[in-house]
């Protein structure tokens, strides 16, 4: 009898101490997870019950910048994943695994079109291709158009002008204003200068002329 009430005991204290660690819970809200590559990836670290100098976080596959109480910045070149590893006086507490992302696709129009019918004076207005993020995208994050290259019929032959830039060509600009309705328009080989320093090739944007 004595054994089982000892054997008992160890029972519920092993729980108690289980427990108790239990409640130093980092709690680490980010974007689902996941850090991206090339861009400031900002976490909260926080241990109740704990001040924020007894506090140590590391991180392998990234490097890792304290900003200031309980936020830090994550910053990742390449990879599929990054470990947070987390201290308190001196003893790790908790693992955080994240996975590792490209900086998605940016949206790239004209006049916040990507293709379908459009009027050949919306067109010289608009004059521009345009890069912005996806919406659902809540990081800081520029892209740059680098060029494209405008393609059509004229005569029943191909014609193509190509820019350095996200702007329309005075070349462009007069093979526009000849366009007829029903006639098409591709922007093609669109190349982006994405935030993370790399440059992709967008899908093209395809128009017919209203």
């Amino acid at each position: 009898m004595k054994t089982k009430i000892i054997y008992v005991f160890f029972i519920f204290f092993s729980v108690l101490l289980f427990s108790q660690e239990q409640k130093k819970v980092v709690i680490a809200p980010t974007k689902m997870n996941i850090v991206y590559i090339g861009v400031d990836n900002f976490i909260d670290i926080v241990v109740p019950e704990m001040n924020t100098d007894e506090v140590m976080a590391i991180s392998v596959g990234a490097s890792m910048l304290y900003v200031e109480k309980c936020k830090y910045n994550v910053r990742v070149s390449g990879g599929t994943e990054v470990e947070i590893r987390v201290s308190a006086n001196k003893k790790c507490i908790s693992i955080h695994h994240f996975k590792v992302k490209k900086v998605p696709d940016p949206i790239v129009e004209i006049g916040e079109k990507t293709g379908g019918i459009i009027s050949k004076g919306e067109l010289l207005l608009q004059a521009t291709i345009t890069a912005r993020k996806p919406d659902f995208f809540d990081f800081d994050c520029d892209f740059q158009i680098v060029q494209f290259t405008f393609k059509t019929e004229v005569n029943g032959e191909l014609v193509s002008y190509k820019t350095t830039n996200g702007q329309f060509s005075d070349e462009m600009k007069k093979i526009i204003c000849e366009l007829q309705s029903g006639d098409i328009a591709i922007f093609d080989d669109i190349t982006v200068l994405v935030c993370s320093g790399e440059t992709r090739v967008i899908e093209p944007l395809v128009f017919v002329i209203e």
